[in-house]
């Protein structure tokens, strides 16, 4: 009996010895020890904190192989496309995808966006371009993974059509220009021109606008260059509200030419203003005399033969089509209307002024013009055929015309 006390006490003894070994081991970096020998168990029983041997981290899984992404399948992708206006589907939606790493040789390609129908793309980034009558388009990025089902889901923004045209003041299409929506808080000219939310469009060459279509929201309408806005208006969109607009150009005087009747169509008509040649400084008084030219005794024998020795300098061209012609940018000043039809030459009796930053329009009683003979060269100048009858007609007589600036119809 005693003896086998003894052997339970040298027991407990070498597994409290053991545990102390181990916690010392552990505290300068080394592993657990695991007790062996027979009475390894009886040992670990009795010290009650000896802990299992940790096991070691799995390995990363392997990439799948090519082989393996092919048996996953394609990505696919479906779209389901409402309106902002109160979220109906739109069935006449379209889709265009573009990948993003084909560069500039990449070429769109349209998918059906039709409700449940999904279409198989490569693997990798795509950009989805949604757009639908009277509805912003809408661009996103889509990156697809092997055996993807993705649906897109998307509200698009009913926008507002914006249609319009371009003119001076005397009703004549004016061709430069752009404009610009610009939300609240942004400043013209200062943004990049493809910036997101700005709405811009341009005039073509009859002065009519670009349809665009424009988000809800308050904005500044601006018409004008990159460079500067020559008129600006506040204004209020809505969607589904179409709306157009007039721009009416200023800041250059303008003389319309109008013929009537109309003349020959093959007949090359050209209305030009002249001005008095001006002497130069150095032809003194001596040196004209010298040379003959508007001496006092020449110009009295001109005036006693109804001549006027007035030298003419053309200063604005205009080249009739369809009976109408202009001098855009005409400088202010006294002029002289003059009507040249090849052979033919026409005076107005009267001269007119043009004032800084005016339109005038010239209606000229069309004479009878003498037959041509043929080849333009045998045409003799038939200088001052007849005076020519004009009738002038500045801004807002009779007709009224509107100012420079914007304004909605």
């Amino acid at each position: 009996m005693r003896r086998a006390l003894l052997l339970l006490t040298l027991a407990a003894a070498l597994a409290a010895g053991l545990l102390v070994f181990q916690r010392a081991n552990e505290s300068l970096g080394g592993g657990a020890i695991e007790p062996r020998g027979p009475d390894a168990r009886e040992a670990t029983a009795a010290a009650g904190t000896l802990r299992e041997p940790e096991e070691p981290l799995p390995e990363p899984e392997p990439a799948p192989s090519p082989a393996a992404r092919a048996a996953v399948g394609p990505p696919t992708l479906a779209f389901r496309v409402t309106s902002s206006e109160g979220g109906a589907m739109l069935p006449e939606a379209t889709a265009r995808v573009l990948a993003a790493a084909g560069g500039d040789a990449a070429q769109p390609r349209s998918l059906s966006t039709a409700e449940g129908e999904a279409t198989a793309l490569d693997v990798g980034v795509w950009n989805v371009t949604l757009d639908a009558p009277g509805h912003i388009p809408h661009t996103r990025i889509v990156e697809l993974e092997p055996g993807d089902e993705r649906t897109l889901a998307v509200t698009l923004v009913r926008g507002c059509k914006i249609t319009g045209t371009a003119e001076n003041r005397v009703g004549e299409p004016v061709s430069r220009g752009r404009l610009v929506f610009l939300p609240e808080g942004r400043e013209f000219p200062a943004f990049p021109r493809d910036e997101a939310g700005l709405f811009i469009a341009r005039f073509d060459r009859k002065g009519v606008l670009e349809p665009m279509l424009v988000a809800p929201g308050r904005y500044t309408l601006c018409y004008g260059s990159y460079g500067r806005a020559d008129f600006r208006l506040p204004c209020t969109i809505q969607a589904g509200a179409d709306r157009e607009v007039l721009v009416v150009s200023g800041g250059d005087s303008i003389v319309r030419f109008e013929l009537d009747p109309l003349p020959e169509s093959n007949r090359r008509i050209e209305v030009v203003l002249q001005k008095p040649k001006e002497s130069r400084e150095e032809d003194d008084e001596d040196e004209r005399r010298r040379r003959g030219r508007n001496s006092p005794e020449r110009i009295a024998r001109a005036a006693a033969k109804g001549k006027d020795l007035t030298r003419w300098e053309t200063r604005g061209r205009a080249i009739i089509r369809d009976g109408v012609g202009s001098v855009r940018r005409a400088r202010p000043g006294t002029y002289r209307l003059a009507l040249l039809a090849r052979p033919g030459e026409y005076i107005a009796e009267e001269e007119f002024e043009v004032g800084s930053d005016e339109s005038i329009v010239v209606r000229i009683a069309t004479p009878v013009l003498p037959a041509r003979s043929g080849a333009r060269r045998n045409d003799p100048k038939t200088p001052q055929e007849g005076p020519l009858q004009v009738t002038i007609e500045r801004e807002g007589s009779p007709s009224e015309r509107p100012s420079p600036g914007i304004f909605w119809r």
